[in-house]
């Protein structure tokens, strides 16, 4: 070996240890399902086998088609025909770990007004309130549905319920 040159130099030079950049990691578009790892860990052990879209009963877990190779394939949460139960049976099929009780978040998904509530038209509704099992919307008179992020789930049961489609799920930030 060369005087200036350490072996522990020369092995990172050999293994490009000095001169690697970091890859920027893709952000998943939608919704995650539910359990899964934060987006790193969920992009790098999710390996598109769609166990967990097979095994989901309310059909809510589907691939992601996407453009990227990096996200095309990977498990997202689609809650515009259905609500999340929240039954784990994606969590115990995953073979991986990307969906974990332990490591990852149960609530992946949020509600979102979009101001064409009917409510604030005076039109008499309490559909969404009534589906909401955690209690996280309350209703006054002739105002919008207040949303507690507390206390959702994002579990998509108010969005189906709303006939005017004034609330959306779209993913948790």
């Amino acid at each position: 070996m060369s005087e200036g040159i350490s072996r522990r130099g020369l092995l990172r030079m050999l293994g490009g240890g000095e001169t690697k950049q970091q890859v920027p990691v893709p952000d998943i578009p939608a919704a995650r399902p539910p359990w899964a790892r934060d987006n790193r860990s969920f992009l790098a052990l999710c390996d598109r086998c769609n166990r967990c879209g097979d095994v989901c009963p309310e059909r809510v877990i589907r691939p992601l088609d996407n453009s990227d190779p990096v996200l095309n394939g990977i498990a997202v949460l689609n809650l515009d025909y259905g609500e999340c139960t929240f039954c784990g049976k994606c969590e115990e099929v995953c073979p991986t770990g990307a969906l974990d009780k332990e490591l990852g978040q149960q609530v992946q998904a949020q509600v979102r007004l979009t101001g064409s509530c009917d409510r604030l038209l005076g039109m008499p509704c309490d559909m969404c309130e009534e589906s909401c099992s955690e209690q996280a919307i309350m209703l006054a008179v002739r105002s919008a549905p207040e949303i507690s992020s507390d206390l959702c789930t994002g579990c998509g049961a108010c969005a189906l319920a709303c006939y005017s489609r004034a609330l959306i799920m779209e993913k948790r930030l």
